[in-house]
């Protein structure tokens, strides 16, 4: 149960793995004493340097985040989820969330290509956002994203898609990727842009971006299994516009899941609840493309 994994989850092990030359990034986590830890191991994903990834099995669960040296023996056929912080986040920002669902799988935590220090912000982005212009356009209420071209979405998107390469060569599972926020647009953009095979698409709170671009793809993801939560009280970006693009998905086949809640800009436990039983589902029925 995933409340069960979530108070487990509060009685965390940690040791340091071996052999590592940054081992304060390297650790394991053995979810309650109960379960019993697999034989450590290494892993050297070049791209991954910049994620943290997270496998929940049935016997033990492993954070192993930046690493310089070593092999990588991996469940290959073990479920991915690739989960994409928002707007001045860390990868771990949804790592909790994650970890509370008890899904087993290998949860994978990007972070973002561009660092918000320089513009006196915290955490990371996927693109530059210009700060006064957001300030400008959400004095006038949430935002509506559909003609917006985000300035460094091509890098964001060779960004992205280098990781789900590298994972890609070292694991087979089916493959669920998703977001919050800006995440959420970056994990549609690279949906809609490559013939990558996806078992889900998850957007946390996103909009549409790039209207031109993005319709005309829908009809190369008939069948796609997709998630989408929003708020109706979101302060950041328009509930209204996110209702109608789901809509839009459905009506040209993609398979959508609507989460609509009473909130802001966030991931509340309504939303926990049906997603959890939607990405579940979405890795059991999962087409032998997908994996």
């Amino acid at each position: 149960d995933g409340l069960v994994a979530d108070l487990l989850a509060d009685e965390v092990e940690r040791r340091t793995l071996p052999g590592v030359r940054e081992p304060s990034h390297a650790v394991e986590l053995t979810l309650g004493r109960c379960l019993r830890p697999s034989a450590l191991v290494r892993i050297n994903l070049r791209h991954l340097n910049h994620a943290r990834l997270y496998s929940f099995g049935a016997s033990h669960s492993l954070t192993l985040g930046p690493m310089t040296a070593g092999s990588v023996p991996l469940e290959r056929l073990s479920p991915r989820i690739v989960l994409l912080h928002g707007f001045m986040g860390t990868p771990d920002d949804l790592a909790p969330f994650a970890r509370s669902l008890g899904v087993q799988g290998r949860f994978v935590f990007p972070e973002g290509n561009v660092d918000l220090a320089p513009f006196d912000l915290r955490g990371r982005a996927w693109w530059p956002v210009d700060v006064d212009g957001r300030a400008e356009a959400l004095s006038r209420g949430p935002r509506d994203l559909c003609q917006f071209g985000p300035e460094g979405l091509g890098a964001a998107r060779e960004h992205l898609n280098g990781i789900l390469d590298e994972l890609d060569r070292e694991a087979l599972g089916p493959l669920v990727l998703g977001g919050f926020s800006q995440g959420a647009m970056l994990s549609c953009e690279v949906a809609l842009s490559t013939p990558r095979p996806l078992a889900g698409l998850v957007m946390f709170s996103g909009a549409l971006i790039t209207q031109g671009t993005w319709r005309p793809r829908y009809a190369s993801r008939p069948g796609l299994r997709v998630f989408v939560s929003h708020g109706r009280s979101d302060h950041d970006l328009s509930f209204a516009a996110a209702d109608s693009f789901q809509s839009e998905l459905a009506a040209a086949g993609l398979e959508v899941t609507w989460c609509p809640f009473d909130g802001g800009h966030e991931i509340p436990f309504v939303v926990w609840r049906t997603f959890r039983r939607w990405l579940s589902s979405s890795l059991r029925s999962s087409p032998p493309h997908a994996r």
